[in-house]
């Protein structure tokens, strides 16, 4: 079925429709992770709930069937089902296959606000800490800092650690990936930056607004280099390492992640939760949107927000030492909220 062109002939099915879209449109063209989503929610919900229809036929109400076939998932898995029906239906229309997208005029399903976990300044400092670990220690303090993502603190190379007007910057350009069964078909264009072995892979950033410069405080500067220069880390490498030499990346972080937690008393939080906590410190401490989106690496605040402002690094310095006092004093603004 999967080799089956639907652009020729009858017209195909649903189900015919989005093994050829996600296979021919999606796969070599998006990243691995997005073809691997988008197949998960045709095998698993889009093909067994309304997969037989032919695709001309399709009607709100088959919507609503597909909406109703995953009703024990969330919200966000049933919206991201229906935002890949309607990026495939949107494909179909442009092949003339259909006259109109039904999932263009179709609400996302409704479920509870999630609530994002940040800790206090207080407890982001008991992490840090209790951690015996040196390089981990370092590794905490990065990320509650400069709210970077795990997969680009595990590509952080000394080649990606500048000196610009006095001030040490991180180029934040790539991450790193362990892709171990992922082949050239299944890459982007220009996705891929380099390969450290053992399936380790070093892409671009998660979005291209990801691509960012985020200054460093001056204590944390000198830590990160004399880390750099005691290991003897050659420009190129990782800076940060498991035993075995590999990246520190997502799986590895996550164990130890959950082990500080333990030691600081605190409950178990996704490891994100160190941008959550930094991006919060920056709000309450009334920073710009546009510092924050900055240091950030999001493309927006909220869902109307759509400006982006390149700053230079001496205006960004500021709000990131602001972070670096909120870790090092012991009465802080978030705290004092709580109160």
């Amino acid at each position: 079925m999967r080799d089956h062109d639907p652009t020729q002939g009858e017209k195909p099915t649903i189900g015919e429709w989005c093994d050829h879209w996600v296979e021919h449109m999606i796969r070599g063209r998006r990243t691995p992770d997005t073809y691997r989503t988008y197949r998960t929610r045709i095998d698993h919900a889009i093909t067994p709930a309304i997969g037989g229809i032919r695709i001309d036929l399709i009607r709100p109400s088959h919507l609503d069937r597909l909406d109703r076939y995953e009703k024990d998932k969330s919200a966000a898995t049933r919206t991201l089902t229906l935002t890949v029906l309607r990026q495939a239906l949107r494909a179909a229309r442009a092949e003339g296959l259909i006259d109109r997208n039904p999932a263009e005029t179709t609400d996302p399903p409704q479920g509870e606000t999630i609530r994002r976990d940040a800790l206090t300044p207080g407890q982001a400092k008991d992490v840090i800490r209790l951690e015996p670990d040196p390089q981990l220690r370092l590794l905490w303090r990065l990320l509650f800092t400069t709210g970077m993502r795990i997969g680009e603190t595990a590509g952080l190379t000394p080649n990606e650690i500048r000196h610009v007007d006095g001030t040490t910057v991180i180029m934040v350009v790539q991450q790193a990936r362990r892709l171990p069964h992922t082949t050239g078909e299944d890459m982007p264009d220009g996705y891929q930056t380099g390969d450290w072995g053992d399936g380790w892979k070093l892409t671009r950033t998660k979005t291209r607004k990801g691509m960012r410069a985020i200054p460093l405080p001056d204590r944390l500067a000198r830590d990160l280099e004399t880390h750099i220069r005691e290991h003897g880390i050659a420009p190129d490498r990782p800076v940060f390492t498991t035993r075995r030499g590999n990246p520190m990346g997502r799986e590895n972080a996550r164990q130890q992640w959950r082990r500080a937690l333990g030691r600081a008393g605190l409950p178990p939080l996704p490891l994100h939760t160190t941008r959550h906590t930094m991006a919060t410190m920056l709000a309450r401490n009334h920073v710009p949107d546009t510092l924050r989106k900055a240091l950030i690496g999001h493309a927006r605040i909220d869902t109307t927000d759509d400006i982006y402002t390149h700053l230079d690094a001496g205006t960004v310095k500021p709000a990131i030492q602001t972070i670096d006092r909120l870790l090092e004093d012991d009465d802080t603004g978030l705290e004092k909220e709580k109160e």
